[in-house]
């Protein structure tokens, strides 16, 4: 063979080798990220809390990490939902939601205390073992009724943030219903699609703890007013929160190595 023709062939065998080598290595890497956990931490660093003021007011506090509903109330206030964990084929966590079925104020006649309020607040501590990608998603809507002696004001406040770090994203709203009139108001105290800075969608660093709270509260001047109402204005699971994060599908980017190696070997041929 003459020496040109014999470092071509040479060439040639080390563009293979190193082929072979990086698919195997992607396939490596991608079957360790398809079977990437998140860490989630339980009660008491990730926690829900429902807290009902006003007449008969109580308080509950709990957290698990599979899923279970919550809830506390009295005849004027109420605060409800339910925590689900989701899970793959492969036992990874893909999903976190907090469901907000019930925020309710309502009204009635000889009700001495005029600001009650319902409130729920919690938050989730987590910590991918790989680099993946975040996606935050729901909405939280509200219908506040009345006459006009009284007045509704409910809020929502939602982070993701690197602990004692950077925030990645957050969200606040809020729906006041001033009573003149007696009109009615609605609208949402949290929607994932209006972010009020970061971005509902982004990368988690493997090895670095997050976390992800969230505030939801409805109060009221109710001064008697028994035609007072103010609650969460979709079926139940209709209000929610979730975070979801993104499992890379087993031996996606190996396929597309192996491929470039077929290429190589017809164009042996």
């Amino acid at each position: 063979m003459r020496p040109v023709l014999r470092a071509a062939a040479g060439k040639e065998r080390d563009m293979h080798a190193r082929i072979l080598i990086g698919a195997a290595a992607l396939a490596a890497s991608i079957t360790v990220a398809a079977h990437g956990q998140v860490a989630e931490q339980n009660w008491p660093s990730s926690y829900l809390n429902v807290d009902l003021g006003g007449p008969g007011g109580t308080t509950w506090s709990g957290w698990t990490l599979f899923g279970s509903g919550y809830g506390a109330g009295s005849n004027n206030q109420g605060a409800s939902g339910y925590i689900a964990h989701n899970y793959d084929f492969a036992s990874n966590l893909t999903s976190i939601v907090v469901t907000i079925d019930e925020l309710r104020n309502t009204g009635g006649p000889f009700i001495a205390t005029n600001s009650p309020y319902a409130r729920t607040t919690g938050q989730v501590l987590f910590t991918p073992l790989v680099g993946m990608a975040y996606t935050i998603s729901g909405a939280v809507w509200m219908q506040l009724d009345g006459a006009s002696i009284s007045n509704t004001l409910t809020t929502g406040a939602v982070g993701l943030e690197v602990l004692s770090g950077p925030s990645l994203a957050t969200y606040s709203g809020g729906v006041f219903r001033s009573g003149a009139g007696g009109f009615g108001a609605a609208g949402s105290i949290f929607n994932s699609a209006t972010p009020t800075s970061g971005a509902s969608t982004g990368f988690l660093n493997a090895g670095t703890t997050y976390r992800l709270s969230w505030d939801f509260i409805i109060s009221s001047t109710m001064n008697n007013d028994a035609t007072l109402s103010g609650n969460v204005s979709t079926p139940q699971y209709g209000s929610f929160l979730q975070i979801s994060f993104a499992v890379p599908a087993p031996g996606a980017a190996a396929t597309a190595a192996l491929a470039g190696l077929a290429v190589l070997r017809r164009r042996r041929a």
